[in-house]
């Protein structure tokens, strides 16, 4: 939630939770990944906009509150 831009193995349905290029990369290939490395190294615009688009997802999805609540509805 740093800000920094996720770049996962596709795997623990990452998907769900990260869009290719928008707030992040994931992919299956390792060629693919190093690919995504290099751009985000050579293009610090870029990585900032999507790393900021990743902070804000996490806050989102990973919140403390939100969890609870939908905990508490679903123990209701």
């Amino acid at each position: 939630m740093c800000g920094l831009v996720p770049v996962s193995v596709n795997n623990h349905d990452v998907e769900l939770f990260i869009k290719n290029g928008e707030n992040g990369f994931y992919s299956s290939d390792t060629d693919e990944l190093r690919e995504y490395l290099l751009f985000l190294c050579e293009n610090p615009e870029a990585a900032g906009r999507i790393g900021r688009k990743a902070r804000r997802v996490a806050m989102d999805v990973f919140n403390h509150d939100r969890y609870l609540s939908e905990w508490r509805t679903v123990l209701r």
